[in-house]
């Protein structure tokens, strides 16, 4: 039963990282080169993932498996690039703060924008 939970935890972290990215199977599709069958059945028929795929999948989230696996946002399981970008951050005076995030924000929001338009292109090849 507990490897169970391990593979339902591991799928169920994959479907919230996409939520709170916005990401469509498509997008992770794309981001990780995986093929849309293996992402289908490994999130709606609970296939288990291999350690690949998994490593795949974390760092197309910008992700460690460390990361991937960690439920809590303890800083010291950070990446280097994501300690780096926090150590930047806490570096600079809190009007450029405000600017780092609102530029981040509209970058973010691009991708969105991007990913909306490659699935509809994809939806049109069908």
């Amino acid at each position: 039963m507990k490897k169970e939970n391990n593979i339902m935890d591991a799928n169920k972290r994959i479907l919230e990282l996409m939520a709170q990215r916005n990401w469509s199977a498509y997008r992770l599709v794309k981001e990780t080169n995986l093929s849309h069958s293996l992402i289908y059945n490994m999130v709606r028929r609970n296939n288990l993932p291999t350690i690949d795929t998994l490593t795949r999948i974390s760092a197309a989230f910008g992700l460690s498996l460390q990361q991937f696996f960690t439920e809590d946002d303890d800083p010291a399981a950070l990446s280097g690039e994501h300690a780096e970008l926090l150590t930047i951050y806490h570096d600079v005076s809190a009007d450029n703060r405000i600017a780092v995030l609102h530029l981040m924000e509209l970058m973010a929001a691009g991708n969105k924008q991007k990913d909306r338009g490659e699935e509809d292109d994809e939806i049109d090849k069908d």
